[in-house]
């Protein structure tokens, strides 16, 4: 499953995920549900090591 980079937005990632995801079999809408969730997750942990 890939991981967000530190350059890349929201977008970029959301286009790189998305057909990963499909690819392995999951629904449109659980692909970007998921990869939401680790962008949000990938937000998260900066702000946290920003503390």
């Amino acid at each position: 499953m890939p991981k967000p980079n530190d350059d890349e937005t929201r977008q970029e990632w959301m286009a790189r995920c998305v057909p990963v995801l499909i690819n392995e079999g999951r629904s449109q809408a659980q692909a970007v549900a998921i990869c939401s969730s680790m962008w949000d997750d990938k937000l998260l942990e900066e702000v946290e090591l920003e503390d």
